[in-house]
């Protein structure tokens, strides 16, 4: 049953929509008429219709930068937005890019991903410096890791940054959550492991510290190299980590996993495996596999 219906024209919806407390949507959308795409978002008033505000990534990040994938199209590759009700700011995850935060006016406030290659920002290159806002990687007693670790050239034993990471998040203790599928890992190792990753952001400080993770440890048996979530569970704390398309020689599976956290114990696990897991073979999006898992309750509350 369909209850109600909203259109954007000039724009193009992907990947993400969320609601809003006072019930408008953020929606990530591609702006019509440009040569890039998935690196705008708006805010669509639900009453009316109409687009309250617009974000545009390009106006804040280094457009040029291709350290991780070749592609001045999608260039950032948006694939989730989480609001931030403390503050009206956006957390975005930009697959190509990493995690970052705006503000409501579409100010760029920290950037969490690997310091290579981050430029001045803008279509023309004449923005701010975006190595300015750039978060520095610290251990748990607060000494920054040394230089290798912050430009994403090798990790540190309680540390790595996220790579082609999904489903941004901010914890109910604003720490952010996001799935790392360690895509391109230190820059061109497709690492077979993934994570469900929790950090402690300062933005004062613009500093990060690595205070949980969980799937590393099981390496293969869980890799999915794209899509994917993570949830937070509020009844019990728990993490719910869904690695979508687990695609090995003779495997075509999703699984959904709920964890303890910070104990790390499974506690449920469901294996899903694909009945069709190639289909017209036209593109890898026309398969089988699972692009987001949430965990509700058995009967309406």
């Amino acid at each position: 049953k369909e209850v109600n219906r909203w259109s954007f024209p000039g724009y193009f919806q992907h990947h993400d929509q969320i609601e809003k407390p006072d019930g408008n949507f953020i929606v990530c959308v591609t702006k019509e008429g440009l040569d890039t795409r998935l690196d705008h978002f708006i805010e669509v008033d639900r009453n009316s219709g109409g687009i309250v505000r617009e974000w545009d990534l390009r106006q804040v990040l280094d457009i040029d930068r291709f350290d991780l994938v070749w592609n001045s199209t999608d260039w950032v590759h948006v694939n989730s937005v989480w609001y931030d009700e403390t503050d009206g700011g956006l957390l975005i995850s930009g697959r190509h890019q990493g995690i970052i935060k705006v503000s409501q006016d579409n100010q760029l406030e920290w950037i969490l991903a690997p310091h290579r290659g981050w430029e001045q920002a803008g279509p023309a290159g004449n923005g701010p410096n975006t190595a300015g806002y750039l978060l520095t990687a610290i251990d748990e007693g607060g000494a920054p890791y040394g230089e290798e670790v912050q430009q994403g050239a090798e990790d540190a034993t309680g540390f790595s940054w996220p790579w082609g990471q999904h489903a941004a998040m901010l914890l109910p203790n604003g720490h952010v959550f996001c799935f790392d599928n360690s895509f391109q890992k230190n820059f061109g190792n497709n690492e077979p492991f993934i994570r469900g990753v929790e950090y402690e952001v300062d933005s004062v400080l613009r500093t990060v510290e690595q205070v949980w993770e969980y799937g590393r440890e099981r390496g293969e048996e869980i890799h999915s190299s794209n899509i994917s979530d993570v949830d937070y569970l509020p009844a019990t704390g728990n993490r719910l980590i869904c690695p979508g398309n687990i695609n090995q020689p003779g495997i075509r599976e999703g699984r959904m996993i709920e964890v303890t956290a910070p104990g790390g114990e499974v506690v449920f696990e469901a294996v899903i495996k694909y009945k069709n897991a190639f289909s017209t073979g036209d593109t890898w999006a026309k398969s089988d596999m699972i692009y987001r898992a949430e965990r509700l309750p058995l009967y309406p509350e």
